[in-house]
């Protein structure tokens, strides 16, 4: 709906076998989603493989587009867009359609990205878990357990009473040791993040030089770290960079002109820069974004204008190989330029 079309549907490939999953869609259901499971994936299966991607494809009444979703990395699934019976893409649709397909792609490809650092940061969690018991509890579940085998023959020998209450004791203390490590690990693993960073990092220096017995001191200030911005202005609706960094934030925020660096197409920009004027002009504050749509045609708006076609001394200049000319070749070549200049 954004770029001017009937509707469209973007699902995700699944990681085994299976239907695909349907993240946004214009269409409601998917019309191709059978109702079992079985069916579902053999239509998925179908509807990847039926067609390569940005070709046109006839189906009922209407026709279908295909357009990857993918980053540098993976294919991650499809978007399918619905046209009218013999419609195509102008040029600023097909942009558009490609820029939000190649967002799309990197935004499920962040995604899977941030999944995996969580399933490694669980992992390393689970493994810091196991060290601890195994450094603590382990060990003291060790020593009781050597003590007990010494106990066992001290029990039924009277003469030996003295023994059996020494290790008996020592038994004890481990005991009682083990449950104070498991006390401490239970409190560390359930700790809280309530209140200011600076004061829980202050609480657990604390801790750690009381049982430490040790001077611990925590900095919480940097002498020589600030913010700083880039200086940039705006000149003739080009964005230049000053190359200075000033302190403090910036001026301004310059979203349009960094639009641009990045390659969105011209009429969004255009379309965005007359959206971002009108509601700074506008007086109040009771205007609508539903009357200002980023993506509508304004009545000057017109495809952007092909490049002229190059000329015969660009033509010659680009044929020439400036490596391979002796000194007479580069003198008749440049003589050739000029006659071309002159027609």
């Amino acid at each position: 709906q954004v770029a001017g079309l009937k509707g469209s549907l973007a699902c995700i490939e699944p990681r085994h076998d299976g239907p695909a999953m349907v993240i946004a869609s214009t269409l409601g259901p998917c019309p191709d989603r059978a109702s079992t499971a079985l069916d579902a994936a053999l239509a998925c299966a179908l509807c990847r493989g039926d067609a390569a991607p940005w070709t046109y494809q006839s189906e009922g009444d209407h026709d279908l587009l295909r357009v990857p979703l993918r980053d540098t990395e993976r294919h991650y699934g499809m978007l399918r867009l619905v046209l009218v019976r013999g419609q195509r893409l102008e040029g600023w649709q097909r942009q558009l359609v490609e820029a939000l397909s190649r967002h799309m792609g990197m935004a499920l490809g962040a995604a899977r990205r941030s999944e995996q650092e969580r399933l490694l940061g669980l992992q390393e969690e689970r493994s810091v878990i196991a060290r601890e018991l195994h450094d603590s509890l382990a060990q003291a579940l060790s020593y009781m357990k050597i003590q007990v085998s010494l106990l066992q023959p001290l029990v039924g020998d009277p003469a030996r009473s003295a023994d059996a209450l020494t290790t008996l004791a020592d038994l004890r203390e481990g005991v009682n040791a083990a449950y104070r490590q498991l006390r401490e690990l239970l409190v560390s693993f359930r700790l809280k993040m309530t209140g200011d960073f600076p004061d829980l990092l202050q609480s657990a220096v604390e801790e750690y030089a009381s049982k430490g017995k040790v001077e611990l001191r925590l900095e919480t200030r940097l002498a020589h770290v600030c913010n700083l911005s880039m200086r940039a202005r705006e000149w003739s609706g080009e964005l230049v960079f000053l190359h200075e960094a000033a302190p403090g934030a910036a001026d301004r925020s310059y979203g349009v002109q960094v639009a641009k660096l990045a390659g969105v197409p011209p009429a969004v920009v255009t379309r965005a820069r007359e959206v971002l004027d009108r509601l700074e002009g506008e007086k109040t504050t009771a205007i609508s974004l539903d009357d200002l749509p980023l993506f509508a045609r304004t009545a000057g708006w017109a495809e952007p204008a092909a490049p002229p076609p190059s000329s015969a001394v660009e033509d010659a200049l680009r044929a020439i190989e400036p490596d391979e000319l002796s000194p007479r070749e580069a003198l008749e070549a440049l003589y050739r330029l000029k006659g071309l200049g002159r027609r």
